[in-house]
């Protein structure tokens, strides 16, 4: 049995097991060890002889660890050197937040040659590469499960590490990790590959845990559909109903009534009279959390056309959304046409008004513009609105982003695209279910963002806001304008599972800190009211032409 490790290189001698030393620097392979400076790579090397019963047992140790760095051209040198070592499997216990084509391709290779490579999962569930493609086994730790091996989805696995847990004193501390959970699922599978014949591991691994790897991106998609006809007069049923105001403001002039849920009727947009003038019902939730409906409301209008949008308990979503896996390719085109696109440090941040006033701004001065949301109130506003993915992976999601922008800009009559970014650019907190983060990478991959409007919380934190928008021009942003919310973090709330919650700061607390936050950063940040007032879009335009 022959295993790659690439990791921070091992210093120890094991018993019964061969080791064959690689030191790889600027993306050269050199058949020599290194100074270990990090043990990481070595406890990672145990695990997986604790766990592999093999009768003979070759490691290969690619030591990519380069003071503290570790590179991408690196790992994908590591990778095509293992392929050629023909071992069965690779074990990479660490991952980098950066997509790669050269590492996505250099995957997929291995995968092409009958080798599986098993990756630790993010610890904070964000981007993860190479965890994150469709040609790699995924491995995090769910100390609750029963079996030793337990599928979450196609590629990705959990096992359970107790033997990690530590009593002391009536308190339990878990010192498991996905790295070496990694390790682990690395000497657990070649128990299961060992042989003296040719054999399929796919099919194997396939059988016996109901893993599925994929390699096939080829295009499905030869044309754009157009957005959802919203036909005759609509009432909204809005969930939180403070987004309402926002609303009456932003809409299709077809919407024309909201529910009023103190009277438990509907009233008229222009003048919140009851009516049932209106031939369709939409509910919309704009929360990550479900909802239930409103009781009787589907008996009472029965008559009337129903539609859900969002999330809610024991209901459907109506058709109106797109999603991402429909538009599969298999390479990245050239897209010509400017993007601006809108993102937010944390939720709440005002990030949806800021894309609906630029939305407004544009389309008023006859724009052909292409706006992309993951807010089902974009439906009725008139808007191209995603689903929000359950599951982002990569490079998938940038391939299918890409062909969906490229299908628009070579079969449509359009200027310019706008991009409000579905979560946010970082996690919200570790109890989030939603891989907040990981769409942001994706369109930055998938696109030359011109123009990121960021929208920051009053109370961020500057060097992290420093880090932020220096991961964003390293992703090839060309510009950065910070828009300051009026909405601030609710501290207590940082563990909530559906996200941090957030409070409305008071004019003078604003604006001291619009004047703190220029004088830290050193850049121009609009106020909320510059940015409704057209002021952020002038100076986009300005910048654009």
């Amino acid at each position: 049995m022959k295993i790659a490790l690439i990791d921070t290189g091992i210093d120890n001698k094991f018993e019964n097991v061969k080791l064959e030393h690689f030191c790889v620097e600027k993306g050269h392979v050199k058949s020599k060890s290194k100074a270990i400076k990090e043990s990481h790579g070595t406890e990672c090397c145990k695990e997986i002889i604790n766990h592999c019963k093999c009768k003979e047992l070759k490691i290969f140790d690619f030591n990519v660890w380069n003071d503290g760095n570790i590179e991408i051209k690196n790992i994908v040198a590591a990778i095509n050197r293992a392929i050629k070592e023909q071992v069965t499997l690779i074990n990479i216990s660490l991952g980098v937040t950066e997509n790669s084509i050269e590492l996505a391709d250099a995957c997929k290779e291995a995968l092409m040659n009958n080798i599986i490579i098993v990756s630790a999962a993010s610890h904070r569930n964000t981007v993860s590469f190479p965890a994150d493609y469709r040609t790699v086994l995924s491995v995090n730790v769910d100390q609750n499960q029963s079996e030793k091996i337990k599928l979450v989805d196609d590629n990705s696995i959990s096992i359970s590490m107790r033997d990690y847990i530590i009593d002391d004193n009536e308190e339990k501390f878990d010192f498991s990790s996905s790295s070496m959970a990694s390790a682990r699922v690395t000497g657990l599978l070649a128990n299961e590959l060992e042989g003296d014949f040719v054999q399929d591991n796919l099919r194997i691994l396939n059988k016996k845990y109901g893993i599925k790897f994929s390699t096939n991106n080829s295009s499905k998609t030869e044309k754009i559909e157009d957005k959802p006809i919203i036909n005759g007069n609509v009432a909204v049923v809005l969930y939180p109903q403070k987004q309402l105001e926002k609303l009456k403001e932003n809409r299709l002039i077809n919407v024309v009534a909201y529910f009023d849920f103190e009277s438990g009727s509907f009233k008229g947009m222009d003048n919140d009279e009851v009516t049932d003038n209106f031939d369709s019902i939409f509910l919309v939730n704009t929360m990550y959390n479900d909802v239930r409906v409103p009781k009787g409301l589907e008996e009472k209008y029965k008559e009337k056309r129903i539609y859900y949008l969002g999330n809610f308990i024991d209901v459907e979503n109506a058709k109106l959304f797109r999603k991402y896996d429909s538009y599969t390719s298999d390479e990245l085109s050239i897209l010509e046409k400017p993007v601006i696109a809108v993102a937010s440090l944390c939720s709440e941040c005002n990030k949806n008004d800021i894309h609906y006033e630029l939305y407004k701004s544009l389309t008023k001065d006859n724009v052909q513009v292409e706006a992309i949301s993951n807010n089902p109130l974009g439906i009725v506003q008139g808007m191209n609105v995603f689903e929000f993915p359950q599951e982002i992976k990569f490079p998938n999601i940038v391939y299918e982003i890409n062909q969906y922008m490229y299908l628009n800009e070579t079969n449509k009559d359009m200027d310019i695209w706008l991009i409000n970014i579905g979560g946010a650019i970082g996690p919200l907190n570790g109890m989030n279910l939603y891989k907040f983060g990981k769409l942001a990478d994706a369109y930055l991959s998938a696109s030359n963002v011109d123009i990121l409007v960021l929208c920051v919380n009053p109370s961020v934190d500057i060097e992290h806001l420093r880090y932020e928008m220096g991961f964003l021009y390293k992703n090839g942003v060309e510009k950065i304008y910070l828009v300051l919310s009026n909405n601030d973090i609710d501290g207590s709330t940082t563990d909530y599972r559906d996200g941090v919650q957030t409070y409305q700061l008071d004019s003078t607390k604003y604006t001291d800190s619009i004047k703190y936050l220029q004088d830290s950063i050193g850049d121009k940040v609009f106020s909320m009211e510059e940015a409704k007032s057209g002021l952020l879009y002038k100076e986009i335009i300005n910048d654009l032409t």
